[in-house]
């Protein structure tokens, strides 16, 4: 029997196995399993993307970078006119978020779903792994913010189930979970600083709101969100706002730095709200994006919704980006039909063809060639063959399955990651401590 994994599946993710451990409301189920079951979330091997994140290159506009949970990360140089494939030493091709430095532009961030993360000093030509002190290696969102002086920036990613950060000179991750429990899945995780606050820290989760003070341990929760699933946050420092998008509960905004928060948004209240994106010139004019039912545009500052969908043909949108020179244009990442640009504020969109495409195959010879092939002084026991049905691992001595969905295998406390995967199995007690002194030993050897 498998191992109940900490992941989503590769290629075509089981979004099912998590989805009804909460309270739904019953009016979007129907949405939800649409969004589940429809034609592009089982899209065989014909070419797809599922976008996860979009970046733009605030220095060089033309730059972009995507973020994808099949394909990798894809880069273009022209403005989405043509885009490549840049996977070069990243080892999981379930990506799901791309940053790019505040301080030195060439410097780019990855956060892979299994392989953990990922910094390129060459605008991601080439990767190296960074996942010394990390006790989960499924990371969903990344949150980068610049010192005062500007000069160096603080790292902070969410995972699975917990929070870390490190600065960028640093090699080594610190836990700052700080007692917040953590739904066991990537749909619920955002990560922003408030506004002009650059000292406070916000989290939403399936949980609701959560604040903490940077420097200072420990988190609160939100009293006025408690509860409420919250998929994404946004911040604007001027005038001073902060945006909570929800499952079905619709727009929350606070102009209090989060004191107070008042339910807004004519026209979004049952979406899935995947991404918010605002305006760089104009407080007024919002963008968000939603699972099922496109991309809806506010002129007053989120107040009201209007649907902009012409030319949108996969209307499931999880990720938006705003050019910050020219806002008119704008790109949007769909789950399943790739990535569409307006050129005209979101009154239209193109497809954007021509992505770069790696059949099963091909991902797995591209990763394989990659892979450790040193043989490990110990051989896994045959207990281990059950950690293999869910997902592969990055270093091919442990690898026994045909999947691009890996896990690394660093250095961490294999008891707690070990007891999550086999929570729910058949697997026995003496087994599940027989893998954990394998991977305890294994890793203690062939990591550095």
């Amino acid at each position: 029997m498998a191992m109940r994994h900490e992941l989503s599946t590769p290629g075509i993710p089981d979004r099912t196995s998590h989805l009804f451990r909460w309270p739904i409301p019953v009016v979007l189920i129907p949405l939800i399993l649409l969004s589940i079951y429809s034609p592009s979330a089982f899209p065989g091997e014909r070419p797809f993307h599922f976008i996860r994140a979009i970046a733009i290159d605030p220095a060089a506009s033309e730059t972009l970078y995507a973020a994808t949970d099949n394909q990798g990360l894809i880069k273009s140089v022209d403005g989405g006119g043509h885009w490549r494939f840049i996977n070069t030493g990243i080892m999981d091709d379930l990506v799901y978020d791309v940053k790019i430095s505040l301080i030195t532009p060439r410097r780019i961030y990855a956060a892979a779903w299994g392989s953990g993360f990922y910094q390129s000093e060459d605008g991601g030509e080439s990767w190296r792994e960074v996942n010394a002190g990390l006790g989960n290696t499924a990371i969903g969102v990344i949150l980068l913010q610049a010192d005062s002086k500007g000069r160096s920036e603080t790292i902070t990613i969410g995972t699975s189930t917990d929070l870390y950060e490190r600065r960028a000179e640093e090699t080594v991750w610190r836990s700052m979970t700080g007692g917040l429990a953590f739904w066991n899945g990537p749909q619920f995780q955002s990560l922003i600083i408030g506004g002009s606050d650059p000292g406070s820290l916000w989290m939403g989760s399936e949980s609701g709101l959560f604040q903490k003070t940077i420097g200072i341990s420990g988190w609160r929760a939100v009293k006025p969100l408690r509860g409420i699933k919250i998929t994404v946050l946004t911040a604007r420092s001027k005038p001073d706002l902060l945006y909570a998008g929800t499952l079905g509960g619709g727009l929350f905004v606070s102009d209090d730095q989060g004191k107070s928060w008042v339910r807004t948004g004519i026209g979004l209240e049952k979406a899935w709200i995947r991404a918010i994106a605002i305006h760089p010139s104009d407080a007024g004019v919002i963008y968000a994006a939603a699972s099922v039912s496109g991309i809806f545009k506010s002129r007053d500052g989120g107040k009201s919704w209007r649907v902009v969908n012409r030319g949108l043909t996969d209307q499931d949108v999880r990720a938006l980006a705003i050019d910050p020179r020219r806002p008119e244009i704008l790109f949007a990442g769909t789950h399943g039909a790739g990535i569409f640009k307006s050129i005209n504020g979101g009154t239209s969109w193109r497809h954007q063809s021509g992505l770069p495409f790696l059949d099963l195959s091909r991902q797995l010879e591209f990763l394989n060639a990659q892979a450790n092939r040193e043989k490990p002084d110990i051989a896994a026991p045959a207990s281990f063959r059950k950690c293999n049905h869910c997902h592969g691992w990055t270093d091919l001595n442990l690898n026994q399955k045909a999947t691009p969905w890996r896990v690394a295998a660093n250095r961490r406390d294999w008891k707690q990651t070990v007891a999550r995967m086999t929570g729910g199995t058949d697997i026995r007690p003496e087994e599940e401590e027989e893998i954990t002194r394998f991977l305890e030993r294994f890793t203690e050897t062939r990591v550095p």
